[in-house]
């Protein structure tokens, strides 16, 4: 209950004892607010009931409904997005977003791989990186994630999170040495990650 609601309280009971009222049983609900979240859930919604052959609406509708954690309702409104406007790799990318988090690795990996190749190069990173990392991580394919880990360092040597998941590679590989140098280029760009830091004790522990 937030302090406002306290005070307001606290003033009803104050005013009611003053006024030589009886305190009986006061029940006081606090306003129940949508969060920003839900707005956006229906506002989107309402905007797809009204224009359903609008791939824009149904693409965001799916990606509210990600935040909200409708994973399945999510994959639906995306794949209409898709149905409707089959070029659009940004929806790919979230449809991809959405079967990762349903437990669904290879139609994941899938979307990731139709966006990957529809980005210009400079924009590629992003979508090499979320291959790599399902391959590394849901479908322990460490060949197949070093390939594509690469390809976004290729594409975008600034992103802490590809230098971090091909140092993570390099360590299963036990090329410690390696590992360490790729750790302590993420850092530079993420020293605070817990991730980073536990990383490179482990493989400076181990004495590469």
């Amino acid at each position: 209950m937030s302090r406002l609601m306290n005070i307001v309280i606290a003033l009803v009971i104050i005013g009611i004892l003053a006024g030589g009222g009886y305190l009986g049983y006061l029940y006081i609900h606090p306003p129940q607010t949508k969060s920003s979240i839900d707005l956006d859930l229906e506002s989107w919604q309402g905007r797809v009931n009204q224009d359903p052959g609008n791939a824009l609406y149904r693409a965001n509708l799916g990606v509210t409904l990600i935040q909200k954690g409708q994973f399945n309702k999510a994959i639906q409104e995306l794949k209409a997005a898709l149905n409707i406007d089959p070029t659009a790799f940004t929806y790919m990318d979230s449809l991809g977003d959405a079967y990762r988090l349903a437990g669904q690795p290879d139609n994941a990996v899938n979307e990731y791989k139709q966006a990957l190749a529809k980005y210009p190069p400079g924009n590629k990173y992003t979508d090499a990186y979320k291959i790599a990392d399902v391959l590394f991580n849901d479908k322990h394919d460490i060949n197949g994630a070093l390939n594509y880990v690469q390809q976004s360092i290729a594409d975008n040597g600034n992103i802490w999170n590809s230098l971090y998941l091909f140092g993570q590679i390099l360590e299963k590989q036990g090329k410690l040495a390696q590992a360490r140098q790729e750790y302590l280029k993420a850092a530079e760009f993420n020293g605070s990650d817990p991730g980073v830091q536990a990383a490179l004790k482990r493989v400076e522990a181990a004495k590469v």
